[in-house]
């Protein structure tokens, strides 16, 4: 099957990855890879910016705060959990931290996956911090039904967990998801605050550093999305992702909806957050497949799965209305369960 800008779905990719040979997850876990193999990449058709636009200069840099945080938190140490946790919640280039992106009362959390999300984790409206602040202290956390048991984690699993965490729950949701909606929800009243905002939901999404080659797009979504769809072997090295290039294309259409003021038009919002799900599900599979299948019981292998799986719960259980497969992602990913869980059984939840 050939995935093209045209004819991929979300839901087509999604049963598409599902179906993928086993030894496809298996070989980006046995190269032991953080976030690129290769310094010495030529990257000529990563141009995100030109196809977009340079990204907002007092947004994008929140990259470099997580940089930062993926430095730090491969110390797997006191030390480093400590630089991390600094960077979080002070970060310094961004007009924004990591932890305003969810913390800040202005951020917009009406949105139905958010809301959903809160209900789902029994009304914490900052559910996300609380889920980093237990991360940070190894302590013990009841969201809604679910205990998170962090001190069943060691230094590196969760290191692990938030250097991840950062991403799928602070600049994911806060960032891109909060400033999408919002920008959509303005259109009408407010043509030149919905362009903003939209431009704020790309800078969150490339960060300044996109058209970097090492690591490959930089350290933000675009990155997470690039890294995920070669793992999976949806994507070449050195070729953009093909989700990347539908979620750009997207935003761009979007952009000119909302300078033209076709409110009504608008449906990049939810194709980019169906594609923006996929490399959450590619990041629990992945996992999973190396604890039971490859009897990898590394702390960074747990606590990769903690962090995706904790942003997939609430999409199931809450929006999708499917708590019974949110059950059974938990059962088998939370924070300690790992390596018991099983890659067929929590395959079986996705499908």
């Amino acid at each position: 099957m050939k995935l093209t800008t045209t004819s991929t779905t979300t839901l087509a990719f999604l049963l598409f990855l599902l179906d993928r040979p086993h030894h496809l997850l298996a070989a980006a876990e046995s190269d032991k890879r953080e976030l690129s193999s290769s310094s010495n990449r030529q990257l000529a058709l990563f141009n995100a910016f030109n196809v977009y636009g340079q990204p907002n200069p007092s947004v994008s840099k929140i990259d470099i705060d997580q940089r930062s945080i993926v430095a730090s938190t491969a110390l797997s140490s006191t030390v480093g959990l400590k630089q991390t946790k600094t960077n979080y919640e002070e970060g310094g280039l961004g007009f924004k931290t990591l932890k305003a992106l969810i913390m800040d009362d202005d951020v917009y959390k009406g949105y139905d996956l958010y809301q959903k999300a809160v209900v789902f984790y029994g009304g914490d409206e900052y559910y996300g911090d609380t889920w980093m602040q237990a991360a940070f202290g190894g302590d013990d956390v009841y969201l809604g039904d679910n205990l998170f048991s962090m001190s069943r984690l060691d230094l590196e699993g969760r290191s692990t967990a938030i250097r991840w965490g950062t991403l799928v729950f602070n600049v994911l949701l806060g960032g891109v998801m909060s400033y999408m909606h919002r920008a959509v929800r303005t259109c009408e009243a407010s043509p030149s605050n919905a362009l903003q905002d939209w431009d704020y939901a790309f800078s969150y999404y490339t960060g300044s550093l996109a058209e970097s080659d090492f690591p490959v797009g930089g350290y933000l979504l675009y990155n997470l999305v690039q890294l995920y769809s070669e793992v999976f072997g949806t994507t070449q090295k050195d070729q953009e992702s093909p989700i990347n290039t539908e979620i750009l294309e997207f935003f761009v259409d979007s952009r000119n909806q909302i300078a033209d003021n076709q409110c009504d038009e608008l449906d990049g919002l939810q194709r980019i957050m169906g594609l923006l799900v996929v490399p959450l599900i590619q990041g629990c599979l992945k996992a999973v497949y190396a604890m039971d299948l490859e009897d990898d019981s590394r702390q960074i292998t747990q606590g990769e799965a903690a962090a995706f799986s904790s942003a997939m719960i609430p999409i199931l259980g809450g929006l999708c209305g499917s708590k019974g497969n949110a059950q059974i992602v938990y059962n088998d990913l939370s924070p300690g369960n790992g390596p018991s869980g099983s890659f067929e059984v929590v395959k079986g939840a996705f499908e």
